[in-house]
């Protein structure tokens, strides 16, 4: 079973904060969200802006950070060369294959392993399913099962820049 989760950024001072979310329905506070941190009781809350509350996923991606609705991801695949198949020397933050080279390492038989880090995805709940979705082309995008190959690179609130962006790990 997976943990639930949720965070937001807080009205007071715009840090994230993590725990149970919950919307008020007394009348002097309809419509505002609260998150009330797992070590805490009801009695301990913080005001959150509902619109970055997300929910955690369950997965991890490739570095052990927790995926989040919200989270900006990065999908990183592997290519291998032929080093002598190279006119020129590939580095870190080249453009390859429709990404930029993230890390390499040349193998002791000549290969040469790439990550390549491609373009930027967002975390997203949709029926019952979290996916990544690219908002800028509008595609349904891809159901999020297994996050081994992804990493969290940033979030639509703190860093909406990185959409659709393809950069170097450096």
């Amino acid at each position: 079973m997976r943990e639930i989760k949720f965070r937001g950024k807080r009205i007071d001072n715009g840090e994230w904060v993590y725990g149970f979310y919950h919307e008020s329905d007394h009348p002097d506070h309809k419509g505002k969200g609260y998150i009330i941190p797992s070590c805490a009781s009801a009695l301990y809350s913080f005001e959150v802006d509902p619109e970055t509350v997300g929910q955690y996923t369950g997965l991890l991606d490739k570095r052990g950070n927790k995926l989040f609705e919200g989270d900006i991801v990065r999908k990183l695949y592997s290519e291998f060369l032929d080093s002598a198949d190279c006119s020129d020397p590939l580095k870190i933050g080249d453009e390859y294959a429709g990404g930029k080279v993230v890390e390499m390492e040349i193998e002791e038989d000549g290969w040469m392993r790439l990550i390549v880090g491609g373009l930027h995805d967002v975390v997203t709940l949709n029926r019952f399913r979290f996916w990544l979705k690219k908002e800028d082309f509008g595609y349904e995008g891809e159901e999020l099962q297994s996050s081994d190959d992804y990493e969290v690179i940033g979030n639509l609130y703190d860093n909406p820049e990185l959409l659709g962006e393809v950069e170097s790990n450096g």
